[in-house]
């Protein structure tokens, strides 16, 4: 077809049911319904009788009128790219000589699709998060990129020491990398910390992502930060937070350990991830395989291929309520669960029962267990301070050191284990045994692991900062989050507790 010499008819390219007699103001904006001379109409009837002296009239005018008609646009958009890409083979005198293939073109107006569909997409997500903003005034919003909500940036304040974040989340309509800011609550359960979705994985994107959630997160670094080892990430991370300790997850490294190349490039970075390297750096758990397995298992299930930003911001706040409610669950069991006493050292083991949350108490007690396979073979008196030499009697015959201050009741062990999970180890234990002590000293009680780990305790000062009293405002947010939310449950129960719970609540927040 010579276009030059023959302009494209819609008669001859559009087939009878994409054209309907139904009448549509094309570009009408103002609502005059076509009366007014600055409003541009266009029927049906204008399109088929209409010709075009370029592919681009024809393609312009075929979208506007599928939009506002309610036509299927993907089959339009199909219809005018073939209609489109003959003409450009006739300009040029053959297909060979046009310089680009059909599947460029399809390439070209897929991209160009896309970014027609994320605006509108964007522009009715960024809608809907400004709406949460409303309903919460803890909530934060970036455009286009983060959604933190309050009870988010709440559990950041107690357990944002470690961050955890990963972009190997690409199903969603746009093939864009979804970021999820994680870490590890009191009960070694995933918390969010916020999502983003970017337009690319390039260091300038991550430095900019970084830089909004830190200060939505009120300029708190994290002391630790796992990722997957993109080295972008990497670069950002390093300008962000120039203090934290960079590690990778060991489960990226065991998805990869096949790949020979991988492997060695992988050893280079051996101080981001062997436990040699990392042994007194404290890391919530995410040390282990299981935690990023998990979290990439759980979001899969929320998110698709065929999801727009809107459904996948909705999804994603179903997955951020589920683990919400694993919380509450567990957090009930710990406060109202009686535990049962199984080892041989009844006084620390009450004494960490008391303390700590269920899940953790579980990994204490295989310490106090394991103190039965130790012996202290040597002991050593410098000044105020005990150093104890703890033998494991097993066929690795390990010695381990152990410091007790008599004074501070301040104890180091050359394992580690404290140092990088927050529990006591057996060589405590077993010191603590020796020494008698009928409780775990004070110094040895991480609060991040407590039972109380949400609970708000008022250390403010009337000297503190602005940054200080948003900080602490925060704190007292999330611990009322915590018990508000327990006391919904509970009020919900029948109907005069849900009539005496709303009397209580209008009485507290009338104004």
């Amino acid at each position: 077809m010579d276009v030059d010499s023959e302009p494209l008819s819609s008669q001859d390219n559009v087939e009878d049911p994409m054209m309907t007699s139904v009448e549509e103001n094309v570009n009408c904006t103002c609502d005059c319904g076509g009366s007014s001379s600055k409003c541009v109409t266009v029927t049906a009837d204008d399109i088929i009788n209409q010709t075009f002296e370029t592919s681009d009239a024809a393609y312009n005018l075929y979208v506007r009128y599928a939009s506002v008609s309610g036509l299927e646009f993907a089959k339009v958009i199909q219809h005018v790219e073939k209609m489109k890409h003959s003409a450009e083979g006739g300009q040029a005198g053959g297909y060979a000589n046009i310089g680009f293939t059909k599947k460029d073109l399809d390439n070209h107006f897929q991209r160009a699709r896309r970014a027609m569909l994320i605006g509108g997409d964007s522009n009715a997500t960024i809608s809907y998060l400004l709406g949460k903003a409303d309903v919460d005034p803890m909530a934060m919003t970036r455009y286009s990129a983060t959604d933190e909500d309050g009870i988010c940036r709440s559990d950041y304040q107690c357990f944002g020491n470690v961050l955890a974040f990963d972009t190997t989340y690409r199903k969603n309509k746009y093939r864009r990398p979804l970021v999820i800011f994680s870490g590890c609550n009191h009960h070694r359960q995933t918390c969010i910390f916020g999502f983003a979705l970017v337009e690319d994985e390039q260091t300038a994107t991550y430095t900019w992502l970084l830089q909004n959630f830190l200060e939505v997160m009120l300029n708190k670094s994290p002391s630790v930060v796992v990722t997957d080892g993109d080295e972008a990430m990497k670069a950002a991370i390093r300008e962000i937070f120039p203090d934290a300790t960079h590690r990778l997850c060991g489960w990226h490294i065991q998805k990869n350990v096949t790949e020979n190349e991988w492997v060695l490039s992988e050893y280079e970075k051996r101080k981001s991830w062997a436990s040699a390297y990392l042994r007194d750096k404290f890391c919530a758990g995410f040390r282990t395989t299981s935690r990023c397995e998990a979290i990439n298992n759980f979001i899969k299930r929320f998110i698709g291929i065929r999801q727009s930003l809107l459904e996948l911001v909705k999804n994603l706040e179903h997955a951020l309520r589920d683990y919400r409610n694993n919380e509450l669950v567990s957090q009930f069991k710990t406060l109202y669960g009686e535990p049962v006493l199984t080892t041989g050292l009844e006084a620390l083991e009450l004494s960490a029962a008391n303390f700590y949350t269920r899940e953790i108490l579980g990994e204490v007690k295989k310490e106090i267990q394991g103190v039965v396979a130790l012996d202290v073979i040597n002991e050593e008196n410098i000044s105020t301070t005990v150093v104890k030499k703890i033998k494991e009697c097993d066929r690795r015959q390990h010695i381990y050191n152990v410091l007790y201050d008599r004074n501070t009741e301040h104890m180091e062990c050359e394992c580690s284990r404290w140092s990088s999970e927050g529990i006591p180890c057996r060589h405590m234990f077993c010191a603590m045994k020796r020494v008698g002590l009928p409780k775990l000293p004070d110094s040895l009680l991480l609060r991040r692991w407590s039972k109380d780990a949400k609970k708000y305790l008022d250390e403010s000062s009337a000297g503190g900062t602005t940054q200080d009293r948003e900080r602490e405002f925060l704190m007292r947010y999330g611990a009322l989050s915590v018990v508000a939310t327990w006391m919904v449950f509970l009020g919900a129960q029948d109907g005069p507790s849900f009539h005496d719970t709303m009397n209580e609540v209008c009485r507290w927040t009338k104004h």
